[in-house]
């Protein structure tokens, strides 16, 4: 569906990567995706991550296609690949939406 980080949106095959105004860090055993300063006109409220939402994140930072993410969703966390197809699919929606994302048009 998305090698190399393609994914349908809007119609059109996009590429997409982690925007780097935002900054993932674990604290206390807690996941948080942290703005920039270039971020502060977004949002200036760092975004709490469940651990699967920050496993996804990670995913996406180490440039994994949608079909890897989905295949090592299966095997770390027990969960058929339509439910994990699911989850990868709603965050990045959830993160595109926010602009955590960046998106360009896949060539």
């Amino acid at each position: 569906m998305f090698p190399d980080r393609a994914v349908l949106r809007r119609g059109k095959q996009m590429q997409i990567r982690t925007d780097r105004s935002y900054k993932y860090r674990e604290i206390a055993g807690e996941y948080y995706l942290i703005p920039t300063l270039q971020a502060a006109e977004r949002s200036k409220t760092p975004l709490q991550l469940t651990e699967t939402a920050a496993w996804i994140w990670k995913q996406i930072e180490q440039a994994v296609s949608k079909e890897e993410m989905v295949l090592r969703m299966t095997e770390e966390y027990e969960v058929d690949p339509v439910t994990a197809g699911k989850a990868v699919e709603q965050f990045i929606e959830v993160l595109l939406d926010q602009g955590m994302l960046e998106e360009t048009e896949a060539v």
